[in-house]
């Protein structure tokens, strides 16, 4: 099999590993179930302690022993997840969903681009990654999109079919990622054990500022939309937006993301790096501070905001981070992006969730979209100086 057919299945896999028929109604489902606010926050901590538990493992896992693999464990571990919450209603046995969930995340972050960029390296196409990334990452966003479509007009008459179709399209991404074929990795020689690649990757992420700090850029970002990502159904019902609208809802939040993803290398040109980041940290910040402050149905249009944000933000700063980066630390070093994230949501989810609970949902987006204005502004201030360092430097 030729390696440039990587490139269709690359597209393929990254639809059905998103094809989710419950996402427009998942959490709604998850407190149906007898979940408060904290506990369900708290099944994004768990999630996350085990991300990060094998977020850089599963980075030097796929450099060593190959992208595919990793691809493979990532596609299982989501489809066990599913599983679970498919047949409990016990929040310590979701615990297991979740951390199998954090597992699949952990063995998906940095791996698949790490993989892409390999294969168009292979083909003298690495130009073209920051077009491929992000038309893959748009079929991921299609693929939610069409899910949730169909998963608004079946749950009229329950979750139940809903939620299995999810759990078919999840397995079905394992097979397709069984048709991958493994590029080359481009090793340094002098790589010989784990614990060695691990600490270079992680030596050369502390000592390059730039890498650093778009590393920590991408996972607070990240984070901030993800906490977000629980309330939006919430937020919906207290609006009184009717339950049966909300496939519809999230096939134009998706089709928003597939559509920014698909052309964040346009934008990205025109704007340029600084100017991109500006962007995101404004975008995120400020649209969940204005929802925080007004319960209407109408600020639902402002969610839109976060899905731009959601689509934008990983072709574009993986592609800054992979400029800095060799092919041999590659996947390692795009996972500490992952675990920057799931760190942030560790620490920050059970407060939110606290507030979500004592006061109210607008109250927790609101303090959700301060943290990321003010980080964020944090951040750039320090990715700017870097940069300048730089080119100094140079």
């Amino acid at each position: 099999m030729s390696i440039e057919r990587n490139i269709y299945l690359y597209y393929l896999h990254n639809f059905f590993k998103t094809f989710s028929f419950w996402l427009p109604f998942v959490f709604i489902y998850l407190l149906s179930k007898g979940l408060n606010y904290t506990e369900l926050l708290m099944l994004s901590v768990v999630a996350g302690v085990f991300q990060i538990a094998f977020e850089v493992p599963s980075g030097v896992y796929a450099d060593f022993f190959g992208r595919k693999s990793a691809l493979i464990i990532s596609a299982i571990a989501k489809s066990v997840s599913v599983g679970i919450y498919i047949l409990t209603d016990q929040f310590w046995i979701m615990c297991f969903a979740a951390a199998a969930f954090g597992v699949s995340l952990a063995f998906e972050s940095g791996t698949g681009s790490a993989f892409i960029y390999d294969t168009l390296r292979d083909l003298d196409k690495k130009k073209e990654y920051k077009k491929i990334e992000g038309t893959a990452f748009s079929f991921g966003l299609v693929g939610m999109a069409t899910g949730s479509l169909f998963g608004g007009w079946m749950v009229v008459t329950g979750f139940d079919l809903p939620v299995l179709l999810t759990w078919v399209a999840f397995s079905v991404a394992i097979i397709v990622a069984f048709f991958f074929k493994e590029p080359k990795h481009h090793k340094a020689s002098d790589d010989k054990a784990y614990f060695s690649h691990l600490i270079k990757a992680a030596k050369f992420s502390w000592k390059h500022p730039l890498v650093r700090w778009l590393l920590v850029f991408e996972g607070i970002m990240v984070g901030v939309l993800v906490v977000s990502h629980k309330f939006h159904q919430p937020y919906m019902l207290l609006a009184n937006v009717d339950v049966v609208f909300f496939g519809y809802i999230y096939v134009v939040w998706l089709l928003v993301s597939a559509v920014s993803s698909r052309f964040a290398y346009v934008l990205e040109k025109k704007l340029g790096k600084l100017g991109s980041l500006i962007l995101i940290v404004l975008v995120v910040g400020i649209s969940l501070i204005i929802v925080g402050m007004y319960l209407s149905a109408f600020a639902v249009i402002l969610f839109l905001f976060g899905q731009f944000a959601w689509g934008f933000i990983r072709p574009v700063i993986n592609d800054y981070i992979n400029r800095e980066v060799d092919s041999h630390h590659r996947a390692t070093v795009l996972s500490l992006g992952g675990f920057m994230g799931s760190v942030f949501i560790i620490i920050v989810a059970p407060f939110i969730g606290y507030l979500a609970d004592f006061y109210s949902v607008v109250t927790a987006l609101l303090i959700d979209g301060v943290i990321g204005l003010v980080l964020g502004g944090i951040l750039l201030f320090l990715i700017s100086s870097a940069g300048t360092a730089k080119s100094v430097r140079s």
